[in-house]
C-alpha cells in the first residue's frame, strides 16, 4: 500500500478541535414545515424583511416586526406576481402610483389560507360536547374568528351553531388585518371546491348556487359581522364564549404571538372556549384546560375584566384533560 495512503487512513479517527463548522444555507422557515414545498422560497434568506416589504407595512399601517422575517420573504415574489411587477423598485412606483394596489401587496404577503371545517375533529367537538353545554345559557352566544380570512371557518362555527339552534340570537364577529379579506368575507361567495368538507345535504341546506358560486343563506349571513382590524394592535373587547384564533401564531414571533395569546384568553368569558391551528399551542402559563387537540377551556375563575392578571401575577398552570 502507498505509504500516503496508509497515513491517511490511520488518521481517520482524528478529530481537529476548533475547526468550524459549516452550516447548510437556511432554505425554509422551520416553524412552517410545508414551506419546503413552496416555489417562492429563496435560495437564502435575510435576518430581516428587505426595505419594500417594510415600506408596504408600513404603507398599511401594520408592524413588520411582529411576523417572521423569513415568513414575509419567502412571500415577496408571490406579492411581487400580484402587483404584475418586475422588481421591488418597479412595485413601489406601481403603489406610489396607485394606493388602491395595497391591499393586494399585503394580502399577497400576508395570504390566509382556510376553508370550510377546517379540521373536522375540532367541529366535531365543538358540535357534540361543547354546545351543549352552552344551550344552557341564559343569552346568546359571542363568537370571534380573530384572524378570519375570507370567512370560511366563521361560516362553518354559525353553521355548527344552526345545527344546534343557538345561531338565531347570537354574535359572531369575523376580523382581519386584510381588507381584501374582509371584503371577500362580506361577499360570501365560495367556490363549489371551497364547500368539498361540507356534507351534501349541509351544502344544499346553508347555501344556494349563484353563478356558478355558492353563498350563505340569509340565516347564516345576518348574524354574522366583519370588521378590519389589526390583531397585533387591538383585541376586540369581551366576554366571548369561543375564540377561534387558527394557524396565525406560526407566523408571528414569539413575543409577539404571546402579547396576542395573552390577550385573547383575557377576553374570554369565564368557562370560555380557545381554537387554535393543529401546529400551536397557547402559552403554558395561561389558565387554559386542555379538551382536545386545538381546543382549550379557560379556567373558571378567569373573567374578562382580568386582563391585568398577567402584569400582576402568575397563574398556576392546570395541565389535564377535562370533557364536558
Amino acid at each position: 500500500m502507498d505509504e500516503n495512503i496508509q497515513k491517511t487512513a490511520s488518521l481517520r479517527h482524528v478529530r481537529f478541535v476548533g475547526r468550524p463548522k459549516v452550516e447548510p444555507p437556511l432554505l425554509q422557515d422551520r416553524t412552517n414545515p410545508s414551506s419546503t414545498k413552496h416555489r417562492d422560497v429563496p435560495a437564502l434568506q435575510s435576518e430581516q424583511p428587505c426595505q419594500f416589504i417594510s415600506w408596504v407595512f408600513q404603507r398599511a399601517g401594520l408592524e413588520v416586526d411582529n411576523y417572521r422575517y423569513v415568513a414575509l420573504q419567502r412571500r415577496l415574489p408571490a406579492c411581487l406576481r400580484a402587483l404584475r411587477s418586475k422588481n421591488e423598485t418597479h412595485a413601489r412606483q406601481l403603489l406610489d402610483q396607485n394606493p388602491n394596489l395595497l391591499p393586494k401587496a399585503i394580502d399577497a404577503l400576508l395570504i390566509g389560507v382556510t376553508e370550510f371545517l377546517r379540521d373536522p375533529a375540532v367541529f366535531e367537538t365543538l358540535r357534540t360536547e361543547i354546545l351543549s353545554r352552552f344551550a344552557t345559557f341564559s343569552r346568546p352566544l359571542r363568537v370571534w374568528s380573530a384572524g378570519c380570512s375570507n370567512g370560511a371557518e366563521l361560516y362553518s362555527v354559525a353553521i355548527v351553531l344552526a345545527q344546534a339552534g343557538l345561531l338565531e340570537e347570537s354574535f359572531l364577529l369575523g376580523s382581519d388585518c386584510r381588507r381584501d379579506a374582509i371584503e371577500q368575507a362580506r361577499a360570501a361567495l365560495y367556490k363549489s371546491s371551497e364547500l368539498q368538507n361540507l356534507k351534501p345535504v349541509d351544502r344544499h341546506k346553508y347555501f344556494y348556487e349563484t353563478k356558478d358560486l355558492w353563498q350563505p343563506i340569509e340565516l347564516l349571513r345576518r348574524n354574522l359581522n366583519w370588521k378590519v382590524a389589526d390583531l397585533a394592535r387591538c383585541i376586540e373587547g369581551g366576554p366571548w364564549d369561543i375564540i377561534l384564533w387558527r394557524n396565525m401564531a406560526i407566523y408571528f414571533k414569539t413575543n409577539a404571538a404571546e402579547l396576542v395569546w395573552k390577550g385573547l384568553v383575557s377576553s374570554l368569558a369565564p368557562d370560555g372556549v380557545l381554537i387554535t391551528g393543529r401546529a400551536e399551542q397557547p402559552p403554558a402559563s395561561l389558565p387554559l384546560i386542555s379538551v382536545r387537540r386545538s381546543i382549550y377551556h379557560a379556567c373558571s375563575e378567569m373573567t374578562a375584566a382580568s386582563s391585568s392578571v398577567f402584569s400582576n401575577k402568575q397563574t398556576r398552570v392546570i395541565k389535564q384533560t377535562r370533557r364536558y
